[in-house]
């Protein structure tokens, strides 16, 4: 599923999320690939520049929520980044059980 093929032609990301009830199903999505510019500022303008809701693009950005290009969001600390009134506004939310990593370098100690 990328942005620029996405079955829906509705110019905002965010209204196709909308209007198709959130995201597919888990059967339906596996097996698939979403690719997501994982940065912030300057490359995303750079990348979405010239590009409003991302159409002719291939990867989805971590834009604002609320934005065009907004559908699938990164939230690195699972304990502060409100991922679970997102997921409810029907983004795709990228987290992070071990946050920081710290657990996978401890051993879980």
């Amino acid at each position: 599923m990328a942005p620029a093929t996405h079955k829906m032609v509705i110019k905002v990301i965010g209204k196709v999320i909308s209007a198709s009830d959130g995201q597919p199903l888990l059967k339906n999505a596996k097996g698939k690939f979403i690719f997501v510019l994982d940065e912030t500022g300057d490359k995303i303008a750079l990348y979405s520049k010239g590009h409003p809701s991302l159409k002719g693009r291939s990867l989805f950005v971590n834009a604002a929520s609320g934005t065009p290009e907004a559908a699938i969001l990164i939230g690195n600390n699972p304990k502060t980044d409100n991922i679970g009134s997102l997921v409810r506004e029907g983004y795709i939310v990228r987290t992070r059980a071990d946050a920081d990593t710290r657990e996978a370098r401890t051993s879980g100690r």
